[in-house]
């Protein structure tokens, strides 16, 4: 059996969506020889994979096929079908969401890969991943850059020792950050807590953070990196060497005239990087009435959700969808849109984007539900039909769960003047939030078709459950022309 008859069925086992053609993996080679946009890339994004990933699990497969005894990837676990939402934090704790990167400068522009656009001339940042390992944890300082607002990391912090199934509580990762010279001065010490928590398989365990540190600046050079994880008793040491933004980040331009108006919502590109690879493009949105994310950003999104790039001679390419956001505002969830190299011959740019969702300010919907009489596991119709602010949304069953919680089973209805109700973003039961989780029905858009919450202690017979806030996705496309060499 050849090299590429093994790939192709591992990446068919792997990958159930992607099923090459004979002869793709070579002709992807070919692709990738020429810098061309590749097909199968929209394929893998269905399993929330990116460009990278799929070539680096493509790799060790054929690795695997050519020399034997090297082991293949195992298969990854997702979580499909849902969302899991971290309730709120106690008073007092040190959890909290992930910082708009937004510093200000005379220029000139410049993009920090995995940060942000930054205009600060004197700026330093990492130009490689610093790791350290020590008991079964591993830190990753995957970006540490000082701008005028202060200094800002990206850490991942691994965890292998854990033995379960289920995610850790959400302050497995809490503890302590300290950055200190190479003298073995203390610059800044800052609590730790993971902002978004991945489980790998049984043991493997991800914290993911980013930090922002204001009023420390520092200089080209060395910095020590101290992060102890309180629960685990451990401290991991890295050292990151930080070079001046012009050697590491890409250069960046503002173009002109680069808008389109949809339905009364004006999305801009109020930056670009393009020379570079990834290619990166800073994104606005105004006239929207709440917190927005521009194309797919709210939720799962399949085939056809992805931003584009095309360029004068119809060629298309497809946004690279990333893992963790980017924001430059509290308004605009992941503002920043990655998409392949482009070729140096690419002119007449143009980005579409197909959807806007945006979190509605307006709109609150209070069903009084019942609890005495329901079994755990069974549904219980509960006919109400809502408004929840401008949008129709009907409940039709109720369903009790084990731990005590409540299920609501949703018909969100249909898509009004091009605007489409997703899930209400906020939900509260007797007036107390809980969190909640949310499941959703297959297709090109994340609809809730269930919303989960917590049953408070000490509830009656009868509970108040309140939704606020409607997501709402607006149709597009928007068609925004890109005025800009790709140099």
């Amino acid at each position: 059996m050849s090299v590429e008859a093994l790939v192709a069925a591992e990446l068919r086992r792997e990958l159930d969506a992607v099923r090459p053609l004979s002869g793709a993996w070579r002709a992807l080679r070919d692709q990738l020889a020429d810098e061309a946009p590749v097909p199968l890339w929209h394929r893998v994004w269905d399993h929330g994979m990116s460009r990278r990933q799929f070539l680096r699990a493509a790799a060790a497969i054929a690795g695997a096929a050519m020399v034997p005894g090297l082991p293949a990837p195992p298969p990854s676990e997702h979580l499909a079908g849902s969302i899991i939402f971290m309730p709120p934090p106690p008073p007092g704790t040190i959890r909290a969401g992930i910082p708009t990167f937004s510093p200000a400068g005379p220029g000139p522009d410049t993009y920090l890969r995995g940060l942000g656009f930054c205009s600060d001339p004197y700026a330093v940042a990492s130009a490689d991943v610093a790791t350290a390992t020590a008991d079964q944890l591993t830190l990753s300082v995957r970006r540490l850059a000082s701008v005028a607002d202060g200094t800002w990391l990206e850490l991942e912090v691994v965890d292998a020792g854990v033995d379960a199934k289920d995610l850790p509580p959400p302050g497995h990762f809490d503890g302590t950050l300290v950055l200190r010279d190479p003298a073995g001065g203390d610059l800044a010490e800052i609590p730790l807590g993971a902002q978004r928590i991945i489980k790998h398989g049984w043991s493997h365990v991800t914290g993911w953070m980013r930090l922002h540190v204001p009023g420390v600046r520092l200089h080209a050079g060395e910095v020590v990196i101290l992060a102890t994880v309180t629960a685990r008793a451990t401290t991991l040491v890295a050292r990151v060497r930080l070079l001046p933004v012009a050697e590491v980040g890409q250069p960046a331009s503002r173009p002109r005239r680069a808008q389109a108006t949809v339905r009364g919502i004006t999305i801009r590109v109020v930056a670009a990087a393009l020379g570079g690879d990834p290619a990166v493009l800073r994104l606005d949105a105004s006239e929207v009435g709440g917190a927005a994310c521009i194309g797919s950003r709210m939720g799962t999104r399949g085939r056809g959700g992805e931003l584009v790039l095309r360029d004068a001679q119809g060629r298309e390419y497809l946004e690279e969808i990333a893992l963790h956001p980017t924001s430059h505002g509290s308004t605009l969830f992941d503002d920043v849109a990655h998409f392949p190299r482009l070729p140096a011959d690419a002119r007449g740019l143009e980005l579409i984007v197909p959807t806007l969702s945006f979190h509605d300010r307006e709109g609150e919907a209070v069903v009084e539900v019942p609890i005495r009489g329901l079994r755990v596991g069974v549904r219980q119709p509960l006919p109400r039909d809502l408004r929840l602010g401008g949008y129709s949304l009907r409940i039709t069953e109720v369903e009790l769960l084990a731990p005590p919680a409540l299920a609501l089973h949703l018909d969100l209805g249909h898509a009004t003047d091009g605007r489409l109700l997703l899930y209400p973003a906020q939900v509260v039961v007797d007036g107390r939030q809980l969190g909640w989780n949310m499941r959703w029905r297959p297709g090109n858009v994340m609809r809730a078709d269930v919303i989960e919450v917590p049953l408070p202690p000490g509830h009656g017979d009868v509970v108040g459950v309140t939704m606020r806030t409607p997501a709402v996705e607006v149709e597009g496309p928007w068609v925004v022309p890109l005025d800009l060499p790709v140099g």
